[in-house]
């Protein structure tokens, strides 16, 4: 048998022994746990405070560290502490003492609860967006079919909609002659968020819209969009979208929520972002789509996991080095 057609011998551990391999990660992560309770317990002894007033006492360079050594230190008390007295309960229980005039305490509270309020606001969010999602197109609802005439003039507004159903919504990007066919996967939630585009970023939503027409660099724009409806949501329930979010959480020196408005603007730096990739890549054809689409997605999913992750600064130089 050829090299070519002979299997491995050796192969990986995982190959050989998936069990194995199993139980080496397992142990790993035992291990690794083991040295950081080891190590907490040392820096407890010297320092004399907890790990969680050190946290809260820290200033990292980015708020997500912050935030997400937070959640990671508070784990599933998270679901608890709502309740003021309970937040002053585990205070207490770390060494901070509550209840008194005492400013630099009082300023850690302020810090826990800030971060609390944020860890609630951006499970709300999954919850706000999912539920819309849900939502299927319905034809008879009226409000449904006024966004969809909504959305035909935003992208048409010098020419009224000719049907309701036909081969002029391939203009804007739809795969067939009824739109809401479309929008099976991610409801009416994608149909939302191609409007706010439209509405709050025109300028940037036609450089988009107009590249369709371009003879080697055109793609589907509705299509598309939907696309990046369910990369964004996938982004956001992996918990991927954190890091974005907790850096950009304060508004001059207020600290602000997570909200629905928040999760479009995302979408339409996300969108943009593609579009510039797209265009840097200069594929053949519009069947390179796929292909660049999960290329983009690996190296987005790698920049948002990194500390000092923010869509709002983030261009496609930088996104190529991931």
């Amino acid at each position: 048998m050829s090299d070519r057609g002979s299997p491995n011998p050796a192969g990986t551990v995982a190959e050989r022994h998936p069990s194995g391999s199993s139980a080496l990660l397992r142990l790993y992560d035992l291990c690794h746990l083991m040295l950081e309770n080891f190590l907490d317990s040392l820096l407890v002894f010297f320092t004399r405070k907890s790990k969680l007033q050190r946290l809260l006492e820290s200033r990292p360079a980015y708020k997500a560290i912050s935030y997400t050594s937070l959640e990671r230190c508070l784990g599933l008390r998270i679901h608890e502490l709502r309740n003021s007295k309970l937040i002053d309960q585990v205070l207490e229980e770390n060494g901070m003492k509550m209840g008194s005039d005492d400013a630099h305490s009082n300023a850690l509270r302020a810090r826990l609860v800030d971060a609390i309020e944020h860890f609630h606001a951006y499970q709300q969010l999954i919850q706000q967006v999912e539920t819309i999602r849900s939502q299927s197109f319905d034809a008879q609802n009226p409000l449904h079919e006024a966004k969809l005439k909504e959305y035909w003039a935003l992208c048409c507004p010098e020419e009224e909609l000719p049907a309701r159903i036909g081969k002029h919504w391939g203009r804007l990007g739809f795969q067939g002659e009824d739109p809401s066919t479309d929008f099976r996967g991610m409801g009416i939630l994608s149909l939302d968020q191609l409007i706010f585009f439209a509405v709050q970023e025109p300028e940037e939503f036609n450089r988009i819209f107009h590249l369709q027409a371009h003879p080697v660099l055109g793609f589907p724009m509705a299509v598309a969009g939907i696309n990046m409806t369910a990369l964004c949501r996938g982004l956001l329930n992996s918990g991927r979208l954190k890091n974005h979010f907790y850096n950009n959480c304060m508004q001059g020196e207020a600290s602000r929520g997570i909200e629905m408005v928040d999760f479009h603007r995302v979408y339409c730096r996300v969108f943009s972002l593609f579009c510039d990739a797209w265009i840097a890549a200069n594929p053949d054809s519009v069947m390179k789509f796929n292909v660049l689409r999960m290329e983009f997605e690996r190296r987005l999913e790698a920049y948002l996991q990194t500390d000092g992750a923010d869509l709002e600064t983030l261009d496609c130089d930088l996104l190529d080095t991931f």
